[in-house]
């Protein structure tokens, strides 16, 4: 399952990381926060998981986005985040809807079967986003996934949690874990 949600990820970012040692990357305080200066957010972990990792900065292709990405793994699934920025001339000639629906129908038909169960348009601290449920097939046990892609300026955000039991998308830490993500500059 494992592998499956890693290419998930993959194929996730391609569209549109314990917390690393260097402090600007990102710290968690007493009560569960993860914030980063690099990133410019700040999200409230839920308790449970272990501490994020930070994944070394990589393109997945020459020429795209460097990403940043944050990952917490744990029986009820994983977390993810991650981020990017984008060029100015992708910005001079997309509008931020179009950027965020790319990211989202990237990630739907990146994960082959994948179907789309709800899509809504959100807003976080004044950025426009989306945020939307998933369900990948993966060998008789499906993949239930909500992401967020938010668009602050020409930085993506995309947050995530993947997870077996689809359940678990909609029990209140994973419902404050989503509330909790704050762009912080």
């Amino acid at each position: 399952m494992r592998r499956v949600l890693l290419a998930v990820l993959v194929i996730a970012v391609a569209a549109l990381a314990a917390v690393a040692q260097d402090a600007d990357r990102g710290v968690i305080d007493a009560n569960n926060n993860l914030s980063s200066k690099l990133g410019r957010f700040s999200v409230a972990l839920p308790t449970g998981f272990g501490a994020f990792t930070f994944v070394n900065p990589k393109r997945n292709d020459p020429g795209d986005p460097l990403i940043n990405q944050y990952s917490s793994d744990a029986s009820r699934g994983t977390w993810m985040i991650a981020y990017y920025d984008i060029s100015a001339s992708v910005l001079a000639a997309k509008t931020a809807q179009q950027i965020l629906n790319e990211g989202r129908d990237g990630a739907v038909k990146g994960a082959a079967g994948a179907v789309l169960k709800r899509d809504d348009a959100v807003t976080v601290d004044g950025f426009p986003g989306r945020s939307f449920y998933v369900e990948i097939p993966n060998s008789g046990q499906p993949i239930y996934a909500r992401f967020v892609y938010i668009l602050s300026k020409s930085r993506v955000y995309n947050y995530l949690f993947l997870s077996t039991d689809e359940s678990e998308l909609y029990k209140p830490d994973v419902k404050k874990y989503f509330d909790s993500f704050h762009i912080t500059n």
